[in-house]
């Protein structure tokens, strides 16, 4: 434990001990002289002693914390309690034996307790220091993970982005490839069939968006049969067949998140 916090603790206590020792004995000897009966009168001797401290140290506080508020009227109201304080303190302990040791006592009192409430305001001060760097650290580590997400969100949708251009450019390529087959077909002058958007000498002439979806559902879904392929698709297995990207077409982190 530190040794200051244990000072400002006992400091307020033990420094008004003497003098208000002397107070609550002179207190309980005039009770007793005025007919008190001498047990009953210890109980408000002790007390009454024990709360002239306490108004001691609440005073020399309140004076403190005016001081730092800046509040006048407060401040002069805390001041006029210490004085109180001090004055009737002293007044008491004036026809004591060596009285002035006593009412020094007093005034160390009074230090004490300002000592006390000046030892809280820079602990308080601490502790709201304390609170604001670790309000900042969370601000920063908040700030670092909206950064992150907003980095992931980004890639993950220039991944969507990369592989729904892969599945364009492919489909593409089979178009242009269906077209020479029918130009080709054409020139022999073979029967037209029409199947799945309709075949042309043998050879498909299928929808481009059909065939960008049909390699965009292979390229998430490598694994799955023909027939899965061609009921999510909308086609006939066939078709899914016929445009199911080569294995090396299709990304290994693909093949590995299926």
């Amino acid at each position: 434990m530190r040794l200051d916090y244990i000072a400002s603790t006992t400091a307020p206590i033990l420094t008004p001990l003497a003098p208000a020792t002397i107070l609550m004995s002179g207190l309980y000897t005039g009770m007793v002289a005025s007919g008190v009966n001498s047990y009953i009168a210890y109980v408000p001797a002790i007390s009454s002693g024990i709360g002239m401290e306490l108004s001691g140290f609440l005073a020399g506080s309140l004076t403190f914390r005016a001081i730092k508020e800046r509040d006048l009227a407060g401040g002069a109201l805390a001041v006029l309690g210490i004085v109180g304080y001090v004055s009737f303190a002293a007044l008491g302990m004036s026809k004591i034996p060596n009285a002035g040791v006593f009412q020094a006592f007093v005034f160390m009192s009074l230090v004490a307790y300002f000592v006390t409430a000046i030892y809280q305001y820079f602990e308080d001060k601490k502790i709201k220091k304390d609170k604001e760097r670790v309000d900042k650290n969370d601000d920063a580590d908040r700030a670092a993970k909206a950064e992150k997400e907003r980095i992931e969100n980004n890639i993950a949708m220039l991944e969507a982005q990369t592989k729904s251009k892969v599945a364009e450019l492919a489909a593409q390529a089979i178009i242009e490839k269906e077209k020479s087959n029918q130009a080709r077909a054409e020139a022999r002058k073979s029967k037209n069939q029409v199947s799945n958007g309709g075949v042309h000498g043998g050879q498909f002439k299928a929808d481009p968006e059909l065939i960008k979806t049909i390699i965009e559902y292979w390229q998430n879904n490598p694994n799955v049969s023909y027939r899965v392929a061609a009921d999510a698709c909308k086609c006939s297995p066939m078709t899914a067949k016929k445009y199911k990207p080569a294995p090396q077409e299709i990304k290994p982190d693909e093949q590995s998140s299926n």
